[in-house]
């Protein structure tokens, strides 16, 4: 892997005028309705554009996660919800774009790439679909992120989403804790080995932050 690596953070593009206003009509609601606590915000360089990665428990999770981050977010979403007429327009205008997930899709990646060289921070889910009621370390990543962080030449931001239980339910409260970013060169260094690795690097990041939560049971 001799793939040339950008250490300069990447300064974040100002978000689309149409973003910026779904995202004040919807942030304030999804932050009521799921009841968000945020934390670790001082983690987050606003002049860095970030691949953000967290575990996924509910459909609306890109939505939380985009209510609390002062910035505009891009995340996959299936093109079939993508075609709904009304739902479609709807998660396009907060950020989502279209993914095949019956196969890899190679376009949805160079987007991806594309995206976050351009500027524009990208929402991933390592666990690739959602897993409800399961502790994100008894899950399994799949590999992909850490080979677009590479190529993009960004950091990572690891996320974790937690509710009781992981399991959604209405007007449960949502904690999000933001991480401390994983610098460009860490992840390049574990691609070494393979993108895989790379990839496990980043999600137990991820998984290293359950017990602020779980030993409060």
């Amino acid at each position: 892997m001799n793939e040339t690596t950008a250490i300069t953070p990447i300064p974040p593009k100002k978000p689309r005028f149409w973003y910026r206003f779904m995202y004040f009509l919807v942030a304030g609601p999804a932050r009521f309705f799921r009841r968000v606590k945020v934390t670790g915000t001082e983690n987050v360089d606003p002049n860095t554009t970030y691949l953000l990665c967290s575990n996924h428990i509910a459909a609306d999770d890109p939505i939380a996660i985009g209510a609390v981050m002062k910035r505009e977010l891009r995340y996959m979403a299936k093109k079939e919800l993508l075609r709904i007429p009304l739902a479609g327009w709807f998660l396009r205008s907060l950020g989502a774009y279209s993914v095949d997930r019956k196969g890899a899709d190679a376009g949805a990646v160079k987007r991806t790439i594309e995206f976050l060289k351009g500027g524009c921070s990208v929402l991933m889910f390592p666990q690739g679909h959602r897993q409800p009621g399961k502790l994100p370390s008894e899950t399994k990543p799949m590999p992909g992120c850490a080979m677009i962080a590479q190529r993009a030449g960004v950091p990572v931001l690891p996320i974790l989403l937690y509710m009781k239980d992981f399991k959604r339910r209405p007007f449960r409260r949502t904690f999000i804790h933001i991480g401390k970013p994983i610098p460009i060169d860490e992840i390049v260094a574990a691609n070494t080995v393979s993108y895989s690795e790379g990839t496990r690097l980043i999600f137990s990041r991820i998984t290293g932050m359950e017990a602020l939560f779980t030993e409060k049971k």
